[in-house]
């Protein structure tokens, strides 16, 4: 899939943001990664998933980031929820790490959908 985006991107110019990114925290949720609540609380799953993701984009130039799902200001979530929801979880750590890092990368060039260039 990395190959893929980034032919995308060097086909088009433009930066790759991925607009929805979550998977529960049950046993399995990598099978169904839509369906919360199904089995025994995993949370290391969902914490894997995460890196795994930004792991792989990262320090690619042309990854601009992901819209985490399920990440809202009302602090649902901890170590008994299977839900989408990084909150309290390991998760949410995995997150932390990875925007901690320094970010290498150059703005998109004028003219090729950048709003603040224009």
């Amino acid at each position: 899939m990395n190959l893929q985006l980034q032919a995308v991107q060097q086909r088009t110019g433009k930066p790759v943001l991925f607009t929805e990114v979550g998977i529960s925290s049950y046993a399995g949720a990598h099978r169904k990664p839509w369906a919360e609540r199904e089995g025994e609380v995993d949370l290391q799953i969902q914490a894997a998933a995460y890196d795994a993701l930004l792991s792989a984009f990262w320090d690619k130039p042309w990854f601009y980031g992901a819209y985490w799902w399920k990440v809202g200001s009302n602090g649902f979530g901890g170590v008994e929820d299977r839900t989408h929801t990084p909150w309290r979880k390991p998760a949410m750590d995995v997150m932390s790490a990875w925007y901690r890092k320094p970010v290498l990368r150059s703005p998109p060039r004028a003219g090729l959908g950048n709003p603040l260039a224009d």
